[in-house]
Protein backbone atom coordinates (compact mmCIF):
# COMPACT_ATOMS: atom_id res chain seq x y z
CA UNK A 1 0.00 0.00 0.00
CA UNK A 2 2.64 2.52 1.08
CA UNK A 3 2.53 6.23 1.91
CA UNK A 4 0.62 5.96 5.15
CA UNK A 5 -1.91 3.45 3.90
CA UNK A 6 -1.01 0.63 6.27
CA UNK A 7 -3.48 -2.18 6.86
CA UNK A 8 -4.00 -5.07 9.24
CA UNK A 9 -1.54 -7.88 9.27
CA UNK A 10 -1.93 -11.38 7.85
CA UNK A 11 -1.80 -13.75 10.84
CA UNK A 12 -0.52 -16.64 8.71
CA UNK A 13 3.11 -15.53 9.01
CA UNK A 14 2.90 -15.01 12.76
CA UNK A 15 1.11 -18.34 13.25
CA UNK A 16 3.85 -20.15 11.32
CA UNK A 17 6.48 -18.47 13.45
CA UNK A 18 4.65 -19.45 16.63
CA UNK A 19 4.42 -23.05 15.43
CA UNK A 20 8.15 -23.06 14.74
CA UNK A 21 8.81 -21.65 18.21
CA UNK A 22 6.70 -24.40 19.73
CA UNK A 23 4.64 -24.33 22.90
CA UNK A 24 7.67 -23.79 25.13
CA UNK A 25 8.76 -20.54 23.42
CA UNK A 26 5.72 -19.14 21.57
CA UNK A 27 4.41 -17.26 24.60
CA UNK A 28 7.79 -15.64 25.17
CA UNK A 29 8.00 -14.71 21.49
CA UNK A 30 4.59 -13.01 21.65
CA UNK A 31 5.60 -11.11 24.80
CA UNK A 32 8.83 -9.91 23.22
CA UNK A 33 7.11 -8.83 20.00
CA UNK A 34 4.51 -6.95 22.06
CA UNK A 35 7.14 -5.28 24.26
CA UNK A 36 9.46 -4.38 21.37
CA UNK A 37 6.64 -2.95 19.24
CA UNK A 38 5.39 -0.94 22.22
CA UNK A 39 8.88 0.46 22.78
CA UNK A 40 9.17 1.41 19.10
CA UNK A 41 5.80 3.19 19.08
CA UNK A 42 6.54 5.03 22.32
CA UNK A 43 10.00 6.18 21.24
CA UNK A 44 8.84 7.33 17.82
CA UNK A 45 5.97 9.25 19.39
CA UNK A 46 8.16 10.85 22.06
CA UNK A 47 10.91 11.84 19.62
CA UNK A 48 8.92 12.32 16.41
CA UNK A 49 11.18 15.11 15.12
CA UNK A 50 14.50 13.44 15.99
CA UNK A 51 15.70 11.90 12.74
CA UNK A 52 18.23 9.62 14.47
CA UNK A 53 15.63 8.21 16.87
CA UNK A 54 13.04 7.70 14.14
CA UNK A 55 15.65 6.07 11.91
CA UNK A 56 16.75 3.67 14.65
CA UNK A 57 13.20 2.76 15.65
CA UNK A 58 12.19 2.24 12.02
CA UNK A 59 15.10 -0.15 11.62
CA UNK A 60 13.65 -2.25 14.45
CA UNK A 61 10.09 -1.87 13.16
CA UNK A 62 11.03 -3.02 9.66
CA UNK A 63 12.33 -6.28 11.11
CA UNK A 64 9.41 -6.79 13.51
CA UNK A 65 6.70 -5.98 10.97
CA UNK A 66 8.24 -8.36 8.46
CA UNK A 67 8.57 -11.09 11.06
CA UNK A 68 4.99 -10.68 12.28
CA UNK A 69 3.49 -10.64 8.78
CA UNK A 70 2.60 -6.96 8.37
CA UNK A 71 3.96 -6.16 4.89
CA UNK A 72 2.20 -2.80 4.55
CA UNK A 73 3.58 -1.61 7.88
CA UNK A 74 6.97 -2.97 6.84
CA UNK A 75 6.84 -0.91 3.63
CA UNK A 76 5.72 2.26 5.40
CA UNK A 77 8.38 1.83 8.09
CA UNK A 78 10.96 1.46 5.33
CA UNK A 79 9.69 4.68 3.72
CA UNK A 80 9.76 6.50 7.07
CA UNK A 81 13.29 5.19 7.64
CA UNK A 82 14.36 6.70 4.32
CA UNK A 83 12.72 10.02 5.19
CA UNK A 84 14.65 10.04 8.48
CA UNK A 85 17.90 9.27 6.64
CA UNK A 86 17.16 12.15 4.27
CA UNK A 87 16.32 14.37 7.26
CA UNK A 88 12.97 15.12 5.65
CA UNK A 89 11.14 16.21 8.79
CA UNK A 90 8.05 17.34 6.85
CA UNK A 91 7.76 13.92 5.23
CA UNK A 92 8.34 12.26 8.59
CA UNK A 93 5.61 14.36 10.18
CA UNK A 94 3.19 13.34 7.44
CA UNK A 95 3.89 9.59 7.60
CA UNK A 96 4.77 8.95 11.24
CA UNK A 97 1.21 9.12 12.68
CA UNK A 98 -0.01 6.40 10.30
CA UNK A 99 3.01 4.22 11.10
CA UNK A 100 2.42 4.61 14.84
CA UNK A 101 -1.31 3.81 14.42
CA UNK A 102 -0.49 0.72 12.38
CA UNK A 103 2.10 -0.31 14.97
CA UNK A 104 -0.57 -0.06 17.68
CA UNK A 105 -2.93 -2.11 15.48
CA UNK A 106 -0.23 -4.78 15.21
CA UNK A 107 0.35 -4.67 18.97
CA UNK A 108 -3.37 -5.32 19.53
CA UNK A 109 -3.34 -8.17 17.02
CA UNK A 110 -0.35 -9.76 18.72
CA UNK A 111 -1.98 -9.32 22.14
CA UNK A 112 -4.93 -11.31 20.80
CA UNK A 113 -2.79 -14.10 19.34
CA UNK A 114 -2.63 -17.45 21.08
CA UNK A 115 0.43 -19.68 21.29
CA UNK A 116 -0.04 -23.08 19.63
Amino acid sequence: MGAGMTSAFDPTTLNRLLQLAGPDFAGELLRRLHDDLTTVANRMTADATDCAVVQAQCHVLIALAGTAGAPDLHADADRLHQLALDRDTAGMAALLPAVVRATHDLIRAIAGASPP
